[in-house]
């Protein structure tokens, strides 16, 4: 099932997660990748994203920034990156992104 709000709205700009995400994937430690939208006082929205790395594989937050402001305009880079052991899923295997912003609420309080 495609998500309702696929897209982050910042600035008056449309940005999709899945761009996020595939570039993520692009980053040879990546396992598994998500993005959502997060609240900003001054743009609207921002991305957030979730990265899950393969077992043993080393990746900091910052060198994921760096890959990603190679290949992505400044603003779809995201706020923040959170590197998760895995990402939460249905029964089915799909993403559950309210759970990521959750986990993200949790984080930020």
């Amino acid at each position: 099932m495609e998500r309702k709000q696929n897209l982050i709205r910042s600035c008056g700009e449309n940005i999709y997660p899945a761009e996020i995400e595939r570039v993520l994937h692009l980053y040879p430690a990546a396992l598994e990748a998500a993005t959502i939208g997060v609240p900003d006082r001054h743009r609207q929205e921002v991305p957030l994203a979730f990265v899950a790395l393969h077992a043993g594989a080393p990746a900091t937050e910052e060198e994921l920034h760096v890959h990603l402001a190679v290949h992505l305009a400044r603003l779809k880079l995201p706020r923040e990156i959170i590197i998760t052991s895995e990402l939460p899923r249905t029964a089915l295997g799909e993403v559950q992104h309210f759970r990521l912003s959750e986990m993200w609420r949790a984080s930020d309080a």
